[in-house]
Formats: C-alpha cells, sequence, structure tokens
C-alpha cells in the first residue's frame, strides 16, 4: 500500500469516527456551518448546442457564474490566489446538466498517481448532485455513514477520467469513465478548464423539469508536489468536509424555463378524411418569423412537412393552421410538434401532440409503383374494419389471372408483387378483402 493511499485511508477514518460520534451525541447528522448558497440554472432551448470541448461557447456567457472559494478542515487553504483559485458554473436541458469549471493553479499536477483511487489525491474539479433535493436519507446507506440514495452522486473528473466517490464506489473499483459523462479538459494560461455533459440518467432516476431545485456542489483538488492533497476549495460545503457523505452539505440550484416568444394556448391535431387536421392559437408573440409543423413516425426523425407564417410581435390571440394531406401510407399513429422560429433564427419546440389513424372504412389500394417496371411493384393497402386478410391477384387483359398472393395484416400494409416471368403488356392488379375490391392498372416493360 502507498503512502498515498494510507494518508487517504486515514483522512477517511479520521471522518467516518468523527461523524459516528457527532450522530451519537446529536442524534442527527452534521451540517455544513455556513450559509448554504443557492444559484439559478439557465435552461437550454432545442436550438442551443453546447459542444464539450473545454471552450467557452457563448452559451456560457449566459450563464451565471458562482466562486469556488471556501475551505474545509483538515485540508490547509492556499498560499494565495494564483496556488489555487476557482469559478463555475452550469446550464441544463431535458437531457443533461452541462457544468464549465475553471481553476486557476500555478502547478498543475495531473498524473493519475498510484494509490489515487477516487482521483482526489491529483489537482481534480468534483461535481456533487442530489437529483431530487432530498437531502440526507433518514438513516446511513451503503458504506460506513454514507447518507447518499440512489440520486445522489459525486463525480470526480482527473486526468480524462470519471470517477465515482466514496458513498457510490466504497470499494475504490473507479477509474473506468460512468457511462455517458462527456469530459473535456484544456490547460490554461493559469490552470486549467474541465467542462461536461451528464446524462440526468447516469446519475438519479429522477428527470428534473423547470421549476424544480436539485442539491449542487462543486470541489476543487490541489497537488502542488505529486505526493498528495495539497489544497481544497468548495462552493458550497465547508467546516468538516462533509459533502463526500452527506448531500445536507451541498447547495442548491433552482432550474429556470426559458422564457419562451410565443405563448401557445393551443395544439390540436385530428383526422379529417385522408388528411390531418393541425389546428394551434397563440395569446402573445414576440419576433416570432415562422412555425415549422414537423412530423414523426414511430421513432424515426421528425421532418418538416410544412411551414405557416407567425405574426410577428402582438398581444392578440392568433390562430393557424396546416392540413397534412401526404400521410405515410403504412403509418397508423402520427406525432406532431411545432418548431417556432424567431426572426433571428432562434428555434423552440412545442409539446407532441400524437393522432390515431385508426381503420380505414372501406378497402383502400394504391396505385402501383414503380410503373411502368421491369422487375417489381408495389401497392399499398389499407384493410376496411373487420377485415385482416386481402387476396391479391394479378390479370391480363383477357382477364387470366396470372399471379396470386394472401396478405395478412390488420392495418395497413405494402403488399410486393413480382412481374418477373411476366410477358410487356398491361395487366391488373385485383385486391379483396370480403366483399369489397379495388382494381389498379400496372404496365410491363421489357
Amino acid at each position: 500500500m502507498t503512502n498515498d493511499t494510507i494518508r487517504y485511508c486515514r483522512r477517511m477514518l479520521v471522518r467516518m469516527v468523527l461523524g459516528v460520534l457527532v450522530l451519537a451525541i446529536a442524534g442527527a447528522p452534521v451540517s455544513a456551518s455556513a450559509q448554504s448558497r443557492t444559484v439559478d440554472l439557465k435552461q437550454l432551448s432545442e436550438a442551443d448546442v453546447l459542444t464539450i470541448d473545454g471552450a467557452i461557447d457563448d452559451l456560457w456567457n449566459e450563464a451565471a457564474v458562482s466562486p469556488i472559494d471556501r475551505t474545509v478542515d483538515d485540508v490547509p487553504a492556499p498560499d494565495d490566489a494564483s496556488d489555487l483559485q476557482g469559478q463555475w458554473r452550469a446550464a441544463w436541458d431535458d437531457t443533461n446538466l452541462y457544468v464549465l469549471i475553471e481553476v486557476t493553479d500555478d502547478v498543475v499536477n495531473d498524473n493519475n498517481e498510484s494509490g489515487d483511487a477516487y482521483g482526489v489525491n491529483d489537482d481534480s474539479p468534483e461535481v456533487y448532485l442530489d437529483v431530487d433535493n432530498a437531502g440526507n436519507t433518514s438513516s446511513e446507506s451503503g458504506p460506513a455513514n454514507c447518507f447518499y440514495d440512489d440520486n445522489d452522486v459525486q463525480l470526480i473528473f482527473e486526468d480524462g477520467i470519471t470517477y465515482l466517490g466514496y458513498c457510490n464506489d466504497s470499494d475504490a473499483t473507479g477509474g473506468n469513465d460512468v457511462p455517458g459523462i462527456t469530459v473535456a479538459e484544456v490547460s490554461t494560461a493559469n490552470g486549467y478548464r474541465v467542462e461536461a455533459s451528464i446524462p440526468w440518467t447516469a446519475v438519479g432516476n429522477v428527470t428534473p423539469v423547470a421549476g424544480d431545485v436539485i442539491g449542487i456542489d462543486v470541489h476543487i483538488n490541489d497537488d502542488d508536489d505529486g505526493s498528495g492533497r495539497d489544497h481544497k476549495l468548495t462552493w458550497n460545503d465547508d467546516g468538516t468536509e462533509e459533502a463526500f457523505v452527506q448531500p445536507d452539505a451541498f447547495g442548491s440550484a433552482a432550474l429556470t424555463g426559458t422564457p419562451l416568444p410565443v405563448e401557445l394556448a393551443s395544439f390540436q391535431a385530428h383526422m379529417d378524411g385522408d388528411a390531418v387536421a393541425l389546428r394551434w392559437s397563440t395569446t402573445s408573440e414576440t419576433n416570432n418569423a415562422r412555425f415549422d409543423v414537423q412530423r414523426r413516425v414511430g421513432a424515426a426523425p421528425w421532418t418538416t412537412i410544412g411551414s405557416v407564417d407567425g405574426a410577428g410581435t402582438t398581444t392578440r390571440s392568433q390562430t393557424y393552421r396546416l392540413n397534412d394531406r401526404a400521410l405515410p401510407f403504412e403509418a397508423t399513429t402520427l406525432s406532431y410538434r411545432l418548431r417556432q422560429v424567431d426572426v433571428d433564427g432562434t428555434a423552440n419546440l412545442s409539446k407532441a401532440v400524437t393522432v390515431d389513424r385508426g381503420m380505414a372504412q372501406r378497402l383502400t389500394v394504391t396505385a402501383p409503383a414503380p410503373n411502368p417496371t421491369d422487375s417489381y411493384t408495389q401497392v399499398g393497402i389499407a384493410m376496411p374494419e373487420g377485415h385482416s386478410e386481402a387476396r391479391i391477384t394479378v390479370h391480363d387483359v383477357l382477364g387470366r389471372e396470372v399471379q396470386q398472393q394472401t396478405l395478412r395484416r390488420s392495418v395497413r400494409a405494402n403488399a410486393r408483387i413480382s412481374v418477373d416471368g411476366l410477358a410487356s403488356g398491361v395487366y391488373f392488379v385485383r385486391v379483396v378483402a370480403g366483399d369489397q375490391s379495388q382494381t389498379q392498372k400496372l404496365v410491363v416493360v421489357r
């Protein structure tokens, strides 16, 4: 066992013993002595893209900057501002939490030294998250003196590796990147910078929404000579350094919503014959250039099917409509959303609405395509309600049946028809489902 490991284990043992003694005396976990801090986190829109490369993108200039300037017991304070200081900022969307940490450090030592199981003995930032902001659990869970639950996590970013902290990985077997987390670290003129995207799914089983509050803290560690941690600063935790075992030591962050330039009052979609009728209304608009109407079938990508001009800036209610007549034949369920675009190109997305096409009232057969053909063609067949089988036959101009097959589907499907073995000429494709039938003309060329 290395000297670094022995020192780290001793620190852990001291903290655990102190924690047990305090719990025995006070009957409750210890909390940080300084006033708990809070910050608002900017929500990114669908059009906002943060590239995780360690650079300060323009989007970061709109995020609140918070200092990392509190000290903890048992770890000396930095000698001066050049020795160690830092600041952090964060943003969020429905998928990820984004964090940017800037560190001033006159001696950057990021050598992933042997025995540093958690990455805290080198120069490294830490991010603590309590996604449901539940604080300490009612009793210890997991490793000794730990009050984390499934929505609490300690992440240490060191030398391109994302470590899990003590309460998440008590056996110190960390050292592999946490799945889904993307991290970039770059050197700067006076230290280094770390940028990360952290999927909500990687740090808990809760997906926050605008208006929620999460627990959060950010720490930075400093190793000047390669022999272990010399200094440490935090955003919120102080005193006996409790964050690594107690979420109550975290600060908090409010997830703010993005003010929308358009106040959408309603968005509806319904079947209107063979088309989908889309209707929406707004109560006010600011610099609204247009609405792009997007459609998705199943898990396929969203595609824009049409656009409607917006009203610019107005406080009067507006009503819009668009009919989708070019429906994908096989689709039984269709999803729609609005992509609202500002005059400056900024875009925001509405919630999706879904339309169920249901069963066809009568048998429907689309024209063969390709037509003419020299190899194959296909026809779309919408089964009438109450039927799940159709007989498909091909006839020549004399009415003789030259080919047949059976399609067994309950709703809509495309039937492929091979013309191999058929001479050039005109043919007729006949589809029968129950007492209903339709015929389409087909031309074969050789």
